[in-house]
């Protein structure tokens, strides 16, 4: 027995002075392969039996019984048996192991009382206490080239850096700094903390002192050219280039319509808004819209409701045109909960813009584009692309890298926009979606080289077809009936596509009569032209196919010669573009209107348009070309609006 309890007291030794390298390497094991799972759901499984920590610890644990034990053993045992010298060894083993595993719990405890000490004179320091952390000292240091101090507590586990403020005049130096009179006589304010296994110790301070020195001299260098930098870059004119707009219609049918006109520098957007009044064209407003590129712009006519009436006599008939005659005079009116309420959308035409930061903003067209306005607005993930309104919804189409995405909007219950809970159209896009245009109860979409049809009502789509190339992607599309005209990016060919006989019907190109058009001009501009010739933009107006190119020129021809014939007659504009012609858009226009008769104006409830409004169409880009070469190049970065009389 004598032997035995020799060597129990021996093994209780060695794992008393390995318990903490032990637990250390438990805890490195289970981090290493990810057991802390495991673990913690085998605790949970078996919560009456012991765990790693708990095991390590029990032996420990039973010291001062074995010692007991022992004793007693000593004390039935005679003075002349062989054993009691072995019993006395083992005595005295465990009274030591004993000794020390007091002393270790008092320091342990004293440690956390000094640590909790230190956590309250720091300012800015909590969770320092932990069972395994200690110590290990602390001591100022003065900032090379200032006389700021900094104390420094190294700890076994971390390094904290603290400031040092003086309650009262007291000396100290590198001894007395030691003392906790030193800590109680100034306050200390966390800097920054640093756990000692990110802490690098290097024994060549001084060289690594000089190559910090040195980097820090060539940061401030770096730094004072940023600045020059940004000092010249700052006297940089940075005009923002057209690129998107539309037409909205003004508060009555009568009324002359709105043109709302964007440009963007890539890093903000503006939105223009120009009033066609007796033939004269006047900027109403101009103002920031985002901060973002615009990349997409739709006049959106307001959420449709059914009216559940009949209408049984003249008289009725009479009374309901002067509730919608109220009607759209009240909802261009400036009254006093309009101008309040901008956010509301209402029984109103809507314009929808879109910006690369994913950001749809809803604007009332009564109430052009302020600050109030801006409120409403959608916040989605990716870069939009496209904003079509077609059959009382709103379909925004999305992209970022390979990802695209397909939503629908609907007005909400109470006739406003559900801005915040759009559908998800499911599609098979594969390239981000360029342009969405609607031909009766369908809607045409471009994504990659394909067009898909996709139809509202159903919900379901028409298999893609291809139109051009697998390397080229379709950019611009303009709808006219049935057909659709349609160009790759760069491209200067035109593609005429049949939406019902889903057929290309004819294509032509227009490099061979631009070049004929500079065959005038010098001959590095007539090279640089055609070197970067392309389509830049297209639409139709009174029967005729208009075509915006980047050399400036503004073109035409009839839409029935462009579907039939390869080579179309072609026809050029007087006055063009020094520089690309980016938007071409028609806008219809009232002729004459007496406003002296009630009754004319319930009779032009019910004249159709046409019979009393002429076409226009813009054209907006840089600059000003009438081919006399007298125009002063400096307004070549301008952007113009030119105005075409459609007959």
């Amino acid at each position: 027995m004598g032997a035995f309890a020799l060597l129990t007291a021996t093994s209780w030794r060695s794992i008393s002075a390995n318990l903490r390298s032990d637990k250390n390497t438990i805890k490195m094991i289970v981090q290493k392969w990810k057991l802390i799972e495991p673990k913690t759901r085998c605790c949970r499984d078996h919560p009456n039996k012991l765990d790693l920590d708990a095991l390590l610890i029990s032996p420990i644990q039973r010291v001062p019984r074995y010692e007991l034990i022992v004793k007693q053993m000593l004390k039935h045992t005679p003075v002349e048996h062989e054993d009691r010298e072995r019993l006395q060894r083992a005595q005295r083993h465990i009274h030591c192991l004993a000794v020390a595993i007091n002393q270790h719990k008092d320091g342990s405890e004293q440690m956390e009382q000094r640590l909790r000490e230190i956590e309250a004179i720091v300012d800015g320091l909590d969770d320092l206490v932990t069972k395994e952390r200690t110590l290990l000292r602390h001591d100022i240091i003065t900032l090379k080239g200032t006389d700021r101090e900094r104390c420094i507590f190294m700890l076994s586990d971390l390094l904290l850096v603290t400031s040092v403020k003086k309650k009262a005049k007291v000396m100290y130096n590198k001894l007395t700094s030691q003392s906790m009179d030193f800590l109680e006589s100034n306050r200390f304010k966390l800097l920054f903390k640093v756990a000692l296994e990110d802490v690098q110790i290097s024994k060549d301070t001084l060289s690594q002192l000089e190559t910090v020195e040195r980097k820090l001299e060539s940061s401030r260098e770096d730094d004072r050219v940023l600045k020059k930098m940004s000092q010249l870059c700052s006297l940089l004119k940075c005009e923002k280039k057209l690129c998107t707009a539309t037409v909205v219609p003004g508060k009555r049918v009568d009324n002359t319509p709105f043109l709302w006109v964007c440009a963007s520098d890539k890093f903000s957007g503006q939105v223009a808004v120009m009033a066609l009044d007796s033939g004269e064209i006047t900027i109403e407003s101009c103002s920031a819209i985002g901060n973002a590129a615009v990349t997409a712009m739709c006049t959106v006519p307001p959420p449709m409701k059914p009216r559940k009436r009949k209408i049984k006599s003249q008289k009725s008939l009479e009374q309901m045109q002067n509730e919608t005659i109220m009607d759209i005079n009240s909802s261009g009116s400036d009254s006093e909960s309009s101008s309040d309420e901008g956010a509301s959308t209402a029984g109103q035409t809507t314009v929808w813009i879109g910006n690369d930061d994913g950001e749809v903003f809803v604007v009332n067209s009564t109430e052009r584009v302020r600050s109030r306005t801006r409120d409403r607005l959608a916040r989605l993930r990716n870069s939009i692309t496209s904003i079509c309104a077609a059959n009382g919804n709103v379909l925004v189409a999305t992209s970022y890298s390979n990802q695209v995405q397909l939503l629908l909007f609907r007005p909400g219950s109470d006739g406003n926009w559900d801005l915040d809970n759009p559908q998800t159209v499911g599609h098979v896009c594969q390239a981000p979606i360029t342009n969405m245009q609607q031909i009766g109860r369908r809607v045409i979409i471009a994504s990659g080289n394909s067009l898909h049809s996709y139809f509202i009502d159903t919900g379901k789509f028409q298999p893609p077809v291809e139109i051009l190339p697998s390397s080229d992607v379709i950019t611009l599309m303009n709808v006219t009936g049935q057909y659709v005209f349609l160009c790759g990016r760069k491209s200067t060919e035109i593609f005429v596509f049949d939406v019902f006989e889903l057929s290309v019907l004819n294509n032509f190109n227009i490099a061979s009569f631009v070049r004929s058009q500079l065959l005038g001009r010098e001959h590095i501009l007539r090279e640089h032209k055609m070197g970067c010739l392309r389509v830049s933009c297209l639409t139709v107006a009174r029967h005729n196919l208009w075509i915006g190119t980047s050399a400036g020129f503004v073109l035409s021809t009839s839409v029935q010669s462009a579907k039939s014939n390869p080579t179309p007659d072609l026809r050029v504009c007087e006055i063009g573009h020094s520089g690309p012609c980016r938007i071409l858009l028609p806008i219809q226009t009232p002729t004459h209107f007496n406003h002296s008769s009630r009754k004319q104006k319930r009779s032009s409830l019910n004249v159709p348009s046409q019979q009393s409004s002429q076409q226009l169409l813009v054209s907006c880009g840089e600059g000003l070309d009438d081919g006399t070469a007298t125009q002063d190049p400096s307004t070549d970065s301008i952007n113009h609006l030119i105005f075409w009389k459609c007959s």
